[in-house]
């Protein structure tokens, strides 16, 4: 498996947070068996990123909001979960967010609408020249 495909599974499953029927545990055991192809180590990847970014949501939330011109409320729900694993990867995890924004902005070509590369990718790079600032640190 490719860290395109551990990023997409992540992605998958940060998607779904918006969606309050189940608890975030619920959320990975359901979806799980999704990682058969997975090793050990892209099985953590996928689990570091999604429990990360559910325990960090609030935060993430507000970094989206202050970039946003919408609430989150109404930002495509798609665009939200790449947006959200997008600053995780860059603020937590340290990635180059030239990597990141360019990987994230393909997934948003394949998952999003019409409209959602642009959007993510404006947003990303703002975020992420203010990253690279420190104005934004975790």
């Amino acid at each position: 498996m490719s860290r395109k495909s551990t990023r997409t599974h992540a992605f998958k499953l940060i998607y779904q947070l918006d969606f309050p029927q189940k608890d975030i545990d619920e959320i990975y055991d359901f979806y799980s068996p999704h990682f058969e192809n997975s090793n050990d180590e892209e099985k953590l990847i996928i689990q570091d990123e999604f429990f990360g970014v559910a325990e960090n949501l609030s935060y993430i939330n507000e970094i989206i909001s202050q970039y946003s011109k919408w609430q989150i409320s109404r930002l495509n729900k798609i665009d939200l979960a790449l947006i959200r694993l997008a600053i995780y990867e860059m603020l937590y995890e340290k990635n180059k967010p030239s990597i990141v924004i360019n990987e994230i902005v393909n997934l948003s070509n394949v998952y999003g609408t019409q409209s959602s590369a642009g959007f993510v990718n404006g947003i990303l790079a703002q975020i992420a020249v203010d990253i690279e600032k420190g104005v934004l640190y975790e």
